[in-house]
């Protein structure tokens, strides 16, 4: 027999309803957590693209410095007044003080090497490595990046920044600052990226300058395959990839904003795929529990159902009545339950995250005051020094006083503070150097107000160098203000990703302790009414007991009256028979013993002999007593 067969037509359709009604919750869910992947997979993009340009201006920031530093050099007074020894020592004295960076060196229009730092001054001249990027500063008179190259020292990798020096308005030199490829791979791995993540430095053709991870295998080759595809053909976005360590990846190349290099950022496309498969197992994990579920919830209605037809036989023969069987009501509300506290507890656990969140969120917001304060420092700064060195009104320079004092102390915290924030790429030493240089501009400006007077406010180079390390002052906290910005709006995004999620699970949660309820009722509801009429059969049951009663004793007494008169006639058919055996037995039998035994007395004494004669005759009295005793033991007995 089949299950339909097996099953009444009110079950039939109970089970189809129960499978139906799980289908939206089945759509629902699926779409849900297809959406959760999504926003997953768009939020692990999005944060490439941020630590992408975080790495871009991290890189930008040390080549801006870089480039300040040459600047600096480039407009001291012995590179105006060409003497090249003094700068010589000048130079030699700003490279030691940089760890970071190889050497400094001047390179004529010709390119020859005038002096190098980490060779002794007077040192014979010798050709640049780096040529194009020399011929670009002499042709455009701006800062430039060159492309990877030996170092003549030691070999090993490095590049350089060059900056025009020029000469009553007349470009005469180029001032090089070597800085090793090791430097700008281990700023690059100071990012904190996580392990299986690689960020890595393009210059204008496509050479590797610098790499996260293996970095000195691979600097100064050219990057992987798809990579160079993609930046020749000046791909934006997120692309499919393949590293130079042969991993399927997911990249993206941003420019830097005032150099001609790039970065690339790759991340391995597993991680795209095991997050969407993490979302998926959930997904499933709890979309089976709930058809595993919903499952028992049809069996247990659709089967329980059984107890209902013997019950009532049960009842009507005198036994107990079972108890209602409310276990499948009891495990809906218990599931319910438990479905409840999961989302009492996402909700608390969202609520402290989002706090934790919002706590952050309050603290970046306090570090863009610091950067805002920082700048109106260093505004004072320059406003004091110029009133003071235009006017020479010693009240002029309060404000530059009080910002100098005001200076360390505001730097010292917002160090403090951001160095927490690990997703923050900001190299406080390039800062420290550019507010020391700063200060040691601002001060030369006014010693020479004070020692010359007036006449040197006749100077035109009086400030150039203070509006330079201004300007790269200005745009390190700008673009440190800018990743508070962009760290803001990541933590609001993380927010709002929480919120939806959050609701997300909440509905789920909320629709299936809604279905549980009405299955709970359901099954309470159909329980009632199996126990009711349980007990309606019970009690017409009771009320025609007597009756029933009545009408078993007089069925039985007709049962025995009818078993005492089928015994009569069985016994009476029994004697009758009985006495026709006797009669035959003594009639028969007996009269032919009879017959025989006269016979044996006519018989001529001479016929047997005397012993023969006595033995037949003795045969023949046994064989009339046995006939006479069979015959009166078949006779019945007297009736009483």
């Amino acid at each position: 027999m089949s299950v339909k067969q097996r099953m009444n037509p009110v079950r039939w359709w109970v089970f189809l309803a129960a499978t139906f009604a799980a289908l939206p919750f089945l759509i629902f869910a699926a779409s849900s957590f297809g959406e959760m992947a999504r926003t997953r997979r768009v939020d692990i993009e999005r944060e490439m693209v941020e630590r992408a340009y975080a790495s871009a201006a991290l890189v930008e920031q040390r080549l801006s410095v870089s480039a300040a530093t040459l600047k600096v050099l480039a407009e001291s007074e012995a590179a105006q007044a060409g003497d090249i020894p003094r700068l010589y020592a000048l130079a030699k004295r700003v490279a030691s003080g940089l760890p970071e960076v190889s050497a400094i060196s001047l390179v004529s229009a010709q390119g020859k090497v005038l002096f190098f730092t980490l060779l002794p001054y007077g040192s014979p001249a010798f050709a640049v490595n780096d040529s194009d990027a020399l011929e670009r500063v002499f042709a455009t008179g701006k800062p430039v990046a060159s492309e990877p190259f030996p170092s003549p020292a030691n070999g090993h990798s490095v590049t350089s920044v060059a900056v025009p020096v020029y000469q009553h308005g007349k470009m005469v030199y180029a001032l090089r600052m070597i800085i090793p490829s090791a430097t700008l791979s281990a700023l690059l791995a100071t990012q904190h990226l996580p392990v299986d993540w690689t960020v890595g430095i393009l210059s204008r053709t496509g050479l590797l300058q610098g790499r996260s991870r293996s970095g000195e295998a691979y600097v100064g080759k050219p990057a992987s395959d798809a990579v160079m595809a993609a930046f020749r053909n000046g791909r934006k976005g997120i692309f499919d990839s393949i590293n130079k360590e042969g991993e399927a990846t997911k990249a993206v190349i941003v420019p830097l904003v005032d150099w001609d290099w790039h970065v690339v950022l790759g991340v391995p496309a597993a991680q795209f795929k095991a997050e969407v498969v993490s979302v998926a197992t959930l997904g499933l994990s709890l979309v089976f529990a709930a058809l595993a579920f919903g499952a028992l919830l049809v069996l247990a209605l659709v089967y329980g159902g059984k107890s209902l037809v013997r019950e009532p036989g049960r009842a009507k023969g005198g036994e107990p009545l079972p108890a209602s069987s409310n276990w499948p009501a009891v495990l809906a509300i218990l599931v319910a339950t438990a479905f409840a506290g999961l989302g009492a507890y996402s909700s608390k656990a969202s609520g402290e995250r989002l706090d934790s969140q919002q706590a952050r969120e309050r603290t970046l917001e306090e570090d863009r005051h610091l950067v805002s304060a920082l700048q109106l420092a260093f505004a004072q700064v320059d406003t004091g020094t110029k009133g003071f060195a235009s006017t020479g009104d010693e009240a002029q320079l309060q404000p530059y006083l009080q910002a100098a004092e005001r200076i360390p102390g505001i730097s010292a915290e917002l160090q403090s503070r951001i160095t927490s924030h690990t997703r923050l790429q900001f190299s406080w030493r390039d800062l420290d150097e550019l507010r020391t240089a700063r200060a040691l501009a601002a001060s030369a400006v006014v010693e020479l107000r004070r020692t010359q007077g007036g006449r040197v406010t006749a100077r035109p180079d009086l400030f150039e160098s203070g509006n330079a390390l201004g300007s790269k002052l200005d745009f390190q906290l700008k673009m440190l203000d800018l990743q508070l910005v962009r760290e803001i709006q990541r933590v609001e995004r993380g927010m709002q990703s929480e919120r939806q999620e959050v609701t997300r699970l909440q509905t789920l949660a909320a629709f299936a302790i809604a279905v549980l309820l009405v299955a709970a009722l359901g099954f309470w509801f159909y329980e009632r009414s199996k126990r009711l009429k349980l007990l309606a059969e019970l009690a017409h049951s009771n009320a025609t007991l007597e009756s029933r009663v009545q009408d078993r004793t007089q069925a039985l007494v007709q049962a025995n009256q009818k078993i005492r008169e089928f015994s009569y006639e069985a016994q009476h058919l029994v004697d009758v028979e009985r006495k026709r055996l006797s009669r035959e037995v003594h009639d028969q039998i007996g009269q032919i013993f009879t017959g025989i035994k006269m016979i044996a007395h006519s018989l001529k004494s001479d016929v047997l002999d005397k012993g023969q004669y006595a033995a037949m005759l003795d045969a023949i009295d046994g064989g009339v007593k046995t006939s006479r005793r069979i015959a009166a033991e078949l006779r019945p007995p007297p009736a009483r």
